[in-house]
């Protein structure tokens, strides 16, 4: 949105500023909000046939793929529509990085690899210029390393975190974030947080190695 009004450009960008616009102007009305969170959710769910995001922006405006008579609905026809399409956009990339996940961890322990990344995006050493958020699993055991930077709210500077999470090691789907309390680490400089991020590397597989030798050692038994 520019100075109050809506982007134009594109059409993903006209389904933000009018979902944006949808909520906040129910916002203080907690049951007409409620029944826009119903209509747009109902709209959405006509628009699950719909699994690539360039048959999404093809299909807006929608009038003709929805099976609800927007006119009848006492809200903004439009604003409706946007809000169940940015739904519907969510929804696929979701379902594409889940499907790049699944394909990343399958090419990877096909080649024999320990390690597989499930994400990575920005530069670690840029700070703020290139925010970074990584994520690498170990596919033995699902446990992963998230390695990302964040501002401090109490003083704007930056925060290299690593952390530990669990995941599935089969479709790398997220179980649980940071299992122990030592398992958050935050730093004020990159080398601490890649030093960090070896270790955690290191203890994961150790870990799994005393596993094995121990599994062995009781099968010689």
């Amino acid at each position: 949105m520019i100075d109050g009004r809506v982007d134009y450009h594109t059409p993903r960008a006209r389904w933000a500023a009018f979902e944006r616009q949808l909520y906040e102007g129910a916002i203080s009305d907690v049951s007409r909000y409620q029944g826009i969170l119903g209509t747009v959710r109902r709209l959405a769910d006509e628009l699950r046939h719909i699994e690539a995001l360039e048959q999404l922006e093809a299909a807006w405006p929608g009038d003709s793929t929805l099976a609800i008579t927007l006119e009848a609905l006492p809200f903004p026809k439009e604003q409706l529509l946007g809000a169940a399409f940015a739904i519907r956009e969510r929804e696929i990339c979701e379902l594409d990085a889940r499907r790049i996940r699944r394909s990343r961890i399958d090419k990877a322990r096909g080649s024999g690899h320990a390690w597989v990344t499930l994400e990575g995006s920005g530069e670690l050493d840029r700070g703020a210029a290139a925010p970074f958020q990584g994520i690498e699993m170990h596919i033995e055991t699902g446990l992963a390393i998230i390695s990302m930077l964040q501002r401090n709210p109490l003083d704007g500077a930056t925060v290299f975190v690593t952390a530990l999470a669990r995941f599935d090691p089969e479709s790398g789907e997220v179980i649980e974030i940071a299992p122990g309390v030592d398992d958050w680490k935050e730093h004020e400089a990159v080398g601490p947080a890649l030093e960090s991020r070896d270790a955690l590397r290191d203890r994961i597989e150790y870990t799994q190695k005393m596993k094995i030798e121990t599994a062995l050692v009781a099968l010689d038994r």
